[in-house]
């Protein structure tokens, strides 16, 4: 199913300004007017402003693992079934929407302190209560959906000015040419599309480079061919390939868009939090009973040369023989994204052999934040404690930060880092609950 967000005859329902504790908030839905409703436009009484919410490490299954999810941030918030336009004359919220085909898209655009986001639902996440005569809707990052930012678009011309020519040198003879674009460039025109953020946060160890950057002869990159990423949805799939390969969380949260791996302690990322920041605060030092651990991908079609640089585990590491379970996550060949090498001249080549493996340093990062994920500990990876609770102020923490512990708090969390893995942003009461775990 190909889900479509409204693009003519769309109802508009606002529920104005709203000042709350954490700062003033306006939600904003468009949908399809297909109950054919006289007015377009109408107001709504909410009646809970809810809560942002992301679930960093989503995990599917409890006993095996074959596939880690991405998982974006979502919304919630309750209002009135009555909504009433310019004229005081009301119509029903469900009723709009129960005319709605099941891939319409309901847009919310959330506006909060002068920072918006999109989030997309449909009628199948709504939930009516017809004792209160409320609705209440349950709302995802446009990534769910694989959708563009409300009224944006997304096409050839996204690409202009970032391009660079990329050849096939194994094939002999005559070439095969290709336009390509560095994976910094997508991310950095991808993030901002699909909401109004005007703040990028972005970090990388593989995709530093840029269309700005001048390369030497000699150096390598991953490319992404732009047919592979022309399209609004193939873009997305790339993305998450993307974002996958470093262990990196994505996504748009309250007017800022990132993207960072999960493993990396760039200070200006870093919060750091006082005894006077927590509401409450718990540790865990419970870890997954696992016996076997093993994880593995590779970058590049592997039909194109011998150039197939990978991460893994070089087979199923043994964590405890006793354990309960096996943790397998394979992603296998992710074919949108070329190894390349710049030939000292006008172009990037793929499917060469020279190009180098990926480095160990990198390799060992990459598979220590996902045991840190599963919460798995062996001889090389000490998953520490995991804590969890609730942050007075939602501007203390930013979704992509990571954050170290003051002195005076607890001699088990004093002085030491924590990436998130779960946030849940409390608008009305202005806190943050949240879990994360040492690293």
């Amino acid at each position: 199913m190909s889900f479509v967000a409204p693009t003519s005859n769309v109802i508009a329902i606002t529920s104005g300004a709203q000042i709350i504790a954490s700062g003033t908030i306006t939600i904003t839905l468009n949908l399809r007017n297909a109950a054919n409703f006289a007015s377009n436009s109408f107001t709504m009484d909410v009646t809970d402003i809810g809560t942002l919410e992301i679930d960093f490490n989503y995990i599917e299954d409890i006993g095996d693992i074959n596939d880690f999810t991405i998982n974006v941030p979502s919304f919630e918030f309750e209002m009135l079934d009555s909504i009433k336009d310019s004229s005081l004359n009301t119509e029903s919220f469900v009723g709009a929407i129960t005319s709605l085909d099941a891939a319409d898209l309901i847009v919310a655009k959330v506006d909060f302190n002068s920072k918006s986001d999109y989030y997309y639902t449909t009628r199948e996440q709504c939930e009516f209560s017809y004792s209160e005569r409320k609705v209440k809707l349950k709302m995802q990052h446009p990534m769910k959906y694989g959708a563009i930012g409300f009224g944006k678009t997304w096409d050839s011309n996204v690409f202009t000015g970032k391009t660079v020519t990329l050849v096939d040198a194994a094939t002999g003879g005559s070439a095969t040419t290709l336009d390509a674009v560095y994976p910094k460039d997508l991310i950095s025109l991808y993030l901002p599309i699909i909401s109004e953020s005007s703040d990028l946060y972005f970090d990388s160890e593989l995709y530093s480079s840029n269309s700005s950057t001048s390369p030497s002869s000699g150096q390598e990159e991953i490319l992404i061919p732009t047919a592979r990423c022309n399209g609004f949805s193939s873009a997305s799939t790339v993305v998450r390939e993307l974002a996958l390969t470093e262990s990196a969380i994505i996504g748009n949260v309250l007017g800022n868009a990132y993207y960072t791996p999960r493993f990396k302690k760039n200070t200006s990322e870093k919060a750091t939090l006082s005894s006077d920041d927590f509401e409450e605060l718990d540790l865990d030092y419970s870890f997954r009973n696992v016996r076997y651990f093993f994880f593995n991908y590779e970058i590049g079609d592997d039909t194109e040369g011998t150039a197939t640089p990978n991460v893994n585990t070089n087979g199923q590491v043994l964590i405890n023989e006793f354990g309960r379970s096996n943790v397998n996550v394979d992603y296998q060949t992710l074919t949108s994204l070329f190894p390349a090498e710049w030939d000292g001249t006008s172009q990037y080549e793929f499917g060469l052999s020279q190009y180098d493996q990926i480095g160990s340093s990198f390799q060992s990062n990459v598979i220590a934040s996902y045991q840190k994920i599963f919460r798995i500990s062996d001889n090389n990876v000490d998953a520490g404690i995991a804590i969890s609770g609730t942050i007075l102020g939602i501007d203390k923490l930013k979704p992509y930060q990571y954050f170290s512990v003051s002195s005076g708090v607890h001699p088990l969390v004093n002085g030491k880092d924590f990436r998130p893995s779960y946030l849940k942003f409390n608008l009305l009461d202005d806190t943050i609950e949240f879990e994360a775990y040492e690293f």
